[in-house]
Protein backbone atom coordinates (compact mmCIF):
# COMPACT_ATOMS: atom_id res chain seq x y z
CA UNK A 1 0.00 0.00 0.00
CA UNK A 2 1.06 3.58 -0.59
CA UNK A 3 -0.28 4.55 2.80
CA UNK A 4 2.75 5.36 4.91
CA UNK A 5 5.16 5.16 1.97
CA UNK A 6 5.49 8.86 1.24
CA UNK A 7 7.87 10.45 3.69
CA UNK A 8 8.86 7.02 5.03
CA UNK A 9 10.20 5.01 2.08
CA UNK A 10 12.29 6.39 -0.78
CA UNK A 11 11.38 5.92 -4.37
CA UNK A 12 14.03 4.24 -6.49
CA UNK A 13 14.93 5.62 -9.93
CA UNK A 14 15.09 2.81 -12.49
CA UNK A 15 15.49 4.80 -15.71
CA UNK A 16 16.01 8.49 -16.53
CA UNK A 17 15.64 9.18 -20.24
CA UNK A 18 15.68 12.28 -22.45
CA UNK A 19 15.21 10.62 -25.88
CA UNK A 20 15.70 13.98 -27.59
CA UNK A 21 12.35 15.30 -26.40
CA UNK A 22 11.52 18.99 -25.98
CA UNK A 23 9.02 19.67 -23.18
CA UNK A 24 7.12 16.35 -23.43
CA UNK A 25 3.58 16.58 -22.09
CA UNK A 26 1.90 13.19 -21.74
CA UNK A 27 2.52 9.47 -21.95
CA UNK A 28 0.77 6.13 -22.04
CA UNK A 29 2.13 2.65 -21.40
CA UNK A 30 1.39 -0.54 -23.34
CA UNK A 31 1.10 -4.06 -21.91
CA UNK A 32 4.86 -4.57 -22.14
CA UNK A 33 5.63 -1.44 -20.14
CA UNK A 34 6.83 0.61 -23.12
CA UNK A 35 6.19 4.34 -22.71
CA UNK A 36 4.57 6.30 -25.57
CA UNK A 37 5.62 9.89 -24.87
CA UNK A 38 4.01 12.89 -26.58
CA UNK A 39 6.80 15.15 -27.89
CA UNK A 40 4.50 17.73 -29.42
CA UNK A 41 7.04 20.44 -30.18
CA UNK A 42 8.76 17.88 -32.41
CA UNK A 43 5.40 16.68 -33.81
CA UNK A 44 5.83 13.08 -32.76
CA UNK A 45 5.29 10.38 -30.17
CA UNK A 46 8.44 8.58 -29.04
CA UNK A 47 8.36 4.99 -27.78
CA UNK A 48 10.74 4.08 -24.94
CA UNK A 49 11.35 0.57 -23.62
CA UNK A 50 11.20 -0.20 -19.87
CA UNK A 51 15.03 -0.30 -20.00
CA UNK A 52 15.11 3.30 -21.29
CA UNK A 53 15.98 2.56 -24.93
CA UNK A 54 14.44 4.66 -27.70
CA UNK A 55 12.57 2.10 -29.79
CA UNK A 56 10.91 4.21 -32.47
CA UNK A 57 9.02 7.42 -33.15
CA UNK A 58 5.49 7.83 -34.43
CA UNK A 59 4.65 10.69 -36.78
CA UNK A 60 1.43 11.56 -38.55
CA UNK A 61 0.78 13.91 -41.45
CA UNK A 62 -2.02 15.51 -39.44
CA UNK A 63 0.04 16.32 -36.34
CA UNK A 64 0.31 20.06 -35.68
CA UNK A 65 0.99 20.16 -31.95
CA UNK A 66 -0.02 16.88 -30.27
CA UNK A 67 -0.41 17.15 -26.49
CA UNK A 68 -2.21 14.13 -25.00
CA UNK A 69 -2.45 10.41 -25.68
CA UNK A 70 -3.85 7.09 -24.55
CA UNK A 71 -3.59 3.41 -25.45
CA UNK A 72 -6.57 1.11 -25.64
CA UNK A 73 -6.02 -2.47 -26.77
CA UNK A 74 -3.86 -2.21 -29.91
CA UNK A 75 -4.56 1.42 -30.75
CA UNK A 76 -2.84 4.71 -29.89
CA UNK A 77 -5.05 7.79 -29.53
CA UNK A 78 -3.39 11.22 -29.81
CA UNK A 79 -5.13 14.54 -29.10
CA UNK A 80 -3.99 17.62 -31.00
CA UNK A 81 -5.56 20.96 -29.98
CA UNK A 82 -4.17 22.87 -32.96
CA UNK A 83 -5.56 20.28 -35.37
CA UNK A 84 -8.85 20.01 -33.47
CA UNK A 85 -8.70 16.24 -33.87
CA UNK A 86 -7.99 12.89 -32.31
CA UNK A 87 -5.58 10.81 -34.39
CA UNK A 88 -5.75 7.03 -34.11
CA UNK A 89 -2.85 4.80 -35.12
CA UNK A 90 -1.65 1.28 -34.52
CA UNK A 91 1.04 0.92 -31.87
CA UNK A 92 3.68 0.88 -34.59
CA UNK A 93 2.37 4.15 -36.00
CA UNK A 94 0.21 3.15 -38.96
CA UNK A 95 -2.70 5.65 -39.36
CA UNK A 96 -6.13 4.16 -38.72
CA UNK A 97 -8.61 7.00 -38.18
CA UNK A 98 -8.94 10.76 -37.69
CA UNK A 99 -11.79 11.96 -35.47
CA UNK A 100 -12.70 15.61 -35.98
CA UNK A 101 -13.95 17.35 -32.85
CA UNK A 102 -16.53 20.14 -32.46
CA UNK A 103 -15.46 23.59 -33.60
CA UNK A 104 -13.31 25.55 -31.10
CA UNK A 105 -12.62 22.42 -29.04
CA UNK A 106 -9.29 22.45 -27.18
CA UNK A 107 -8.51 18.73 -26.76
CA UNK A 108 -5.53 18.60 -24.40
CA UNK A 109 -6.07 14.92 -23.60
CA UNK A 110 -8.04 11.87 -24.65
CA UNK A 111 -8.99 8.67 -22.85
CA UNK A 112 -10.32 5.62 -24.69
CA UNK A 113 -13.03 3.54 -23.02
CA UNK A 114 -14.75 0.39 -24.22
CA UNK A 115 -17.51 2.21 -26.08
CA UNK A 116 -16.49 5.87 -26.22
CA UNK A 117 -13.74 8.49 -25.96
CA UNK A 118 -13.46 11.10 -23.21
CA UNK A 119 -11.83 14.40 -24.23
CA UNK A 120 -10.57 17.20 -21.97
CA UNK A 121 -11.76 20.41 -23.65
CA UNK A 122 -9.41 22.62 -21.67
CA UNK A 123 -10.21 26.18 -22.75
CA UNK A 124 -13.95 25.47 -22.63
CA UNK A 125 -13.78 24.02 -19.09
CA UNK A 126 -15.60 20.80 -19.92
CA UNK A 127 -15.29 17.13 -20.79
CA UNK A 128 -16.72 15.68 -23.97
CA UNK A 129 -17.83 12.09 -24.39
CA UNK A 130 -17.49 11.16 -28.05
CA UNK A 131 -18.46 7.99 -29.89
CA UNK A 132 -15.80 6.27 -31.97
CA UNK A 133 -17.45 7.64 -35.11
CA UNK A 134 -17.22 11.20 -33.77
CA UNK A 135 -20.76 11.79 -32.44
CA UNK A 136 -21.08 13.95 -29.32
CA UNK A 137 -22.71 11.84 -26.60
CA UNK A 138 -22.42 13.88 -23.42
CA UNK A 139 -20.90 17.04 -21.97
CA UNK A 140 -19.69 17.40 -18.38
CA UNK A 141 -18.94 20.92 -17.17
CA UNK A 142 -19.58 24.20 -18.94
CA UNK A 143 -22.40 23.94 -21.45
CA UNK A 144 -23.72 20.66 -20.04
CA UNK A 145 -27.19 22.15 -19.51
CA UNK A 146 -27.42 22.66 -23.26
CA UNK A 147 -27.06 18.90 -23.74
CA UNK A 148 -28.86 17.48 -20.68
CA UNK A 149 -30.31 18.72 -17.37
CA UNK A 150 -27.75 19.06 -14.59
CA UNK A 151 -27.88 15.72 -12.77
CA UNK A 152 -28.32 15.87 -9.03
CA UNK A 153 -27.24 12.80 -7.11
CA UNK A 154 -29.74 11.23 -4.73
CA UNK A 155 -29.66 13.02 -1.39
CA UNK A 156 -27.15 15.61 -2.57
CA UNK A 157 -27.53 19.07 -4.07
CA UNK A 158 -24.79 20.96 -5.83
CA UNK A 159 -22.73 22.88 -3.25
CA UNK A 160 -22.60 26.63 -3.20
CA UNK A 161 -19.56 28.17 -4.82
CA UNK A 162 -18.29 30.14 -7.75
CA UNK A 163 -18.67 28.69 -11.24
CA UNK A 164 -15.96 26.09 -11.72
CA UNK A 165 -15.75 25.22 -8.00
CA UNK A 166 -18.68 22.83 -7.79
CA UNK A 167 -19.05 19.16 -8.60
CA UNK A 168 -19.06 18.51 -12.37
CA UNK A 169 -17.45 21.89 -13.03
CA UNK A 170 -13.83 22.60 -13.96
CA UNK A 171 -11.15 25.23 -14.20
CA UNK A 172 -9.09 24.06 -17.15
CA UNK A 173 -9.49 20.26 -17.06
CA UNK A 174 -6.31 18.48 -18.10
CA UNK A 175 -4.88 14.97 -18.15
CA UNK A 176 -7.30 12.05 -17.99
CA UNK A 177 -6.54 8.66 -16.44
CA UNK A 178 -8.33 5.46 -15.50
CA UNK A 179 -9.50 4.18 -12.17
CA UNK A 180 -11.32 0.97 -11.35
CA UNK A 181 -14.84 2.23 -11.98
CA UNK A 182 -14.19 4.71 -14.75
CA UNK A 183 -11.87 7.68 -15.16
CA UNK A 184 -10.36 10.70 -13.45
CA UNK A 185 -9.62 14.19 -14.72
CA UNK A 186 -7.15 16.73 -13.36
CA UNK A 187 -8.95 19.97 -12.50
CA UNK A 188 -5.80 22.05 -12.85
CA UNK A 189 -6.70 25.46 -11.42
CA UNK A 190 -9.21 23.84 -9.08
CA UNK A 191 -6.36 22.00 -7.36
CA UNK A 192 -8.21 18.70 -7.30
CA UNK A 193 -9.02 15.48 -9.12
CA UNK A 194 -12.57 14.58 -10.08
CA UNK A 195 -13.41 10.90 -10.62
CA UNK A 196 -16.32 9.68 -12.73
CA UNK A 197 -17.90 6.36 -13.59
CA UNK A 198 -17.52 5.09 -17.13
CA UNK A 199 -21.01 6.51 -17.83
CA UNK A 200 -19.82 9.98 -16.85
CA UNK A 201 -21.53 10.19 -13.45
CA UNK A 202 -19.61 11.92 -10.65
CA UNK A 203 -17.96 9.47 -8.26
CA UNK A 204 -15.54 11.22 -5.90
CA UNK A 205 -13.23 14.18 -5.35
CA UNK A 206 -9.57 13.86 -4.37
CA UNK A 207 -7.40 16.70 -3.07
CA UNK A 208 -7.97 20.40 -2.58
CA UNK A 209 -6.27 23.61 -3.62
CA UNK A 210 -3.43 24.91 -1.48
CA UNK A 211 0.20 26.04 -1.43
CA UNK A 212 1.39 24.34 1.76
CA UNK A 213 2.92 21.32 0.01
CA UNK A 214 0.29 19.03 1.47
CA UNK A 215 -2.53 20.21 -0.77
CA UNK A 216 -2.48 20.54 -4.57
CA UNK A 217 -1.40 23.79 -6.21
CA UNK A 218 -1.03 22.83 -9.86
CA UNK A 219 -1.87 19.14 -10.25
CA UNK A 220 -1.08 17.85 -13.73
CA UNK A 221 -1.17 14.04 -13.64
CA UNK A 222 -2.66 11.22 -11.60
CA UNK A 223 -2.27 7.47 -11.52
CA UNK A 224 -4.73 5.25 -9.67
CA UNK A 225 -4.31 1.68 -8.53
CA UNK A 226 -7.45 1.55 -6.44
CA UNK A 227 -6.90 -2.10 -5.39
CA UNK A 228 -5.45 -1.06 -2.05
CA UNK A 229 -2.59 0.91 -3.56
CA UNK A 230 -3.92 4.43 -3.56
CA UNK A 231 -3.20 7.32 -5.88
CA UNK A 232 -0.14 9.28 -7.04
CA UNK A 233 -0.61 12.90 -8.15
CA UNK A 234 2.00 15.20 -9.70
CA UNK A 235 2.20 18.92 -8.93
CA UNK A 236 3.95 20.66 -11.80
CA UNK A 237 4.55 23.98 -10.05
CA UNK A 238 5.87 22.61 -6.78
CA UNK A 239 7.75 19.82 -8.57
CA UNK A 240 6.55 17.03 -6.30
CA UNK A 241 4.62 13.78 -6.39
CA UNK A 242 1.87 13.43 -3.78
CA UNK A 243 0.64 10.09 -2.45
CA UNK A 244 -2.94 9.42 -1.39
CA UNK A 245 -4.23 6.22 0.15
CA UNK A 246 -7.24 4.25 -1.09
CA UNK A 247 -9.49 6.43 1.08
CA UNK A 248 -8.29 9.60 -0.71
CA UNK A 249 -6.36 10.74 2.37
CA UNK A 250 -3.05 12.53 1.77
CA UNK A 251 0.08 10.59 2.74
CA UNK A 252 2.48 13.43 1.91
CA UNK A 253 5.21 13.69 -0.69
CA UNK A 254 7.32 10.88 -2.13
CA UNK A 255 10.96 10.90 -1.05
CA UNK A 256 14.26 10.19 -2.79
CA UNK A 257 17.31 9.21 -0.70
CA UNK A 258 15.67 10.49 2.45
CA UNK A 259 14.70 13.89 1.05
CA UNK A 260 11.58 15.15 -0.74
CA UNK A 261 11.77 14.05 -4.37
CA UNK A 262 12.02 17.31 -6.30
CA UNK A 263 11.29 17.37 -10.03
CA UNK A 264 11.32 20.40 -12.32
CA UNK A 265 7.81 20.15 -13.72
CA UNK A 266 6.14 16.72 -13.51
CA UNK A 267 3.00 16.16 -15.56
CA UNK A 268 1.69 12.74 -16.64
CA UNK A 269 2.25 9.66 -14.51
CA UNK A 270 1.24 6.08 -15.38
CA UNK A 271 1.55 2.67 -13.79
CA UNK A 272 3.81 0.16 -15.52
CA UNK A 273 3.44 -3.14 -13.72
CA UNK A 274 5.28 -2.79 -10.41
CA UNK A 275 6.75 0.59 -11.40
CA UNK A 276 5.65 3.99 -12.72
CA UNK A 277 6.60 6.29 -15.60
CA UNK A 278 6.48 10.05 -14.96
CA UNK A 279 7.08 12.90 -17.41
CA UNK A 280 9.25 15.74 -16.08
CA UNK A 281 8.25 18.27 -18.74
CA UNK A 282 10.46 21.22 -17.85
CA UNK A 283 13.49 18.95 -17.64
CA UNK A 284 12.52 17.18 -20.92
CA UNK A 285 12.99 13.84 -19.13
CA UNK A 286 10.97 10.66 -18.72
CA UNK A 287 11.62 8.75 -15.50
CA UNK A 288 10.71 5.22 -14.47
CA UNK A 289 10.67 4.55 -10.73
CA UNK A 290 9.40 2.10 -8.17
CA UNK A 291 8.70 2.06 -4.45
CA UNK A 292 10.73 -0.84 -2.97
Amino acid sequence: MLAGVAGAVDVRILEDVAAGTTYPTDLAADERGNAYVVDGLNKRVVVISPQGALMREIRHDGFVNPVGNDIWKDRLYVSDPDAGSIFVTTLDGRPVQTIKLPANCDPVDVLALEDKLVVSDNDNHRLLMISYDGALLKVIGRGADEIRPMRRMAGMSLPDGKPGDRVEEFKFPGILSRHMNGFMVIDVLGGRIQAYTRLGNFDRMVGSFGTDGERLYRPKGACACWNGKGLLITDSYLGMVHAYDEYAQSQGQLMLKGKPWQLQGPTAIVCCGASWWVVDSRASRIIRFDIP
